[in-house]
């Protein structure tokens, strides 16, 4: 067993110009041996009950995935143990889950067990009214998204009009063939996982591409303009792994939620990389990486074209960019209010017993650890 306390980290879920986008069935699949669905309102430390989980099994030697919330990143949505096949998650509302085999591969934990509801209730039109106050926050912010949505449309449009798409097959041809060289064995057992490596949050934007990228594998990066084929030919080359049965992990756009960032074919030891992520500032990924190929998609445009539009290219970048910045803003008012329920919350609560319900969901897991031995 390790002793290295590794930890992945990804997105389960991405505020998206589609509202909120969920991958959450994709952190066990249907290969798991237990499942904890965390149930409780905010502030009745559903969170923190899977970080001591998570703390433990590290100092333990176990690795273990780490899904934070896209809203707020240091909020903890799921972990799960794949060693042992255990999961913890979040199961409320956006993102809410239910037990497939209850009592059996799945335990709902209550918190609300927990709580003094006579003590909620002395509160409840506060709560009510900064509730309603943050809703109509984060409904505004996802508005606003959809607008930038609609912007990168525009955006990308520019680039479609000059794509040169026989250049964009002679530059994908050349790629696939040498990513795709050494692939002979085909499984029928393969595996896909769909998630997010960044995330629009009330901090910022968050990316977590490049600790997602194995130092030891070769690094084929993608750059290009929106519209210039970049996601197209990620995309592409995933659909073509799948075709050929490897396995892989990809990762998608908050944007466009149907465009990827990112594919890893563990099999082929290579990673596919959108190196022109609009929503990252530092696109350094492929720092200290073993670079196989460099493919700017720019190159497959008109570049006649991209100068005849080169004003309207700007104007776009400027409101897709302002409007992004407006998204943050308003998610971030909405989860300050969000915390002020919270407090409402935390203070009926009796952490003493959450603990103790968390020592238990531990000893359990302790305990299916060794049968996996």
């Amino acid at each position: 067993m390790s002793k290295d306390h590794k930890v992945k980290r990804v997105f389960p879920g991405g505020n998206t110009a589609k509202g909120f986008y969920s991958f959450f069935n994709y952190i066990t699949g249907d290969n798991y041996t237990r499942r904890y669905i965390i149930k409780g309102g905010p502030g009745a430390g559903k969170s923190t009950f899977m970080s001591g989980i998570k703390q433990h099994m590290l100092e333990q030697g176990f690795e273990v995935e780490e899904y934070p919330c896209a809203t707020d990143p240091d909020s903890l949505d799921a972990i799960f143990i794949p060693e042992i096949g255990v999961a913890l998650l979040d199961g409320t509302a956006p993102h809410a889950i239910e037990p497939r085999n209850p009592g059996i591969t799945d335990d709902i934990i209550w918190l609300g067990e927990y709580w003094d509801k006579k003590k909620l209730m002395e509160s409840k039109y506060e709560i009510l009214k900064l509730s309603k106050k943050a809703g109509k926050l984060f409904k505004t912010a996802f508005n606003h998204l959809r607008e930038a949505g609609i912007v990168y449309d525009e955006w990308r449009s520019y680039a479609q009009d000059a794509f040169n798409e026989e250049k964009y097959n002679i530059a994908l041809k050349q790629v696939m063939e040498d990513i795709f060289k050494e692939a002979t064995q085909v499984s029928h057992n393969a595996k896909h996982s769909h998630f997010f490596a960044s995330a629009i949050s009330g901090k910022g934007i968050y990316n977590y591409t490049d600790s997602l990228m194995d130092p030891t594998y070769k690094v084929y990066a993608f750059s290009g303009m929106p519209g210039s084929g970049v996601h197209k030919a990620v995309g592409r080359i995933a659909q073509e792994a799948q075709e050929l049965g490897l396995s892989t992990q990809q990762y998608h756009s908050p944007i466009d939620v149907n465009e990827l960032d990112m594919v890893i074919i563990p099999s082929l030891k290579c990673v596919v990389v959108n190196v022109s992520q609009v929503l990252s500032k530092n696109n350094s990924y492929c720092d200290n990486k073993k670079i196989e190929a460099h493919i700017n998609f720019d190159n497959c445009l008109d570049y006649r074209t991209i100068r005849e539009y080169s004003r309207d290219i700007e104007e776009a970048k400027k409101r897709f960019y302002h409007l992004i910045d407006r998204v943050i803003d308003f998610i971030s008012r909405a989860k300050a209010i969000h915390g002020q329920v919270e407090k409402y919350y935390v203070d009926a609560m009796d952490f003493e017993r959450v603990n103790a319900k968390r020592q238990q969901v531990l000893e359990e897991i302790m305990e299916l650890a060794k049968i996996n031995d």
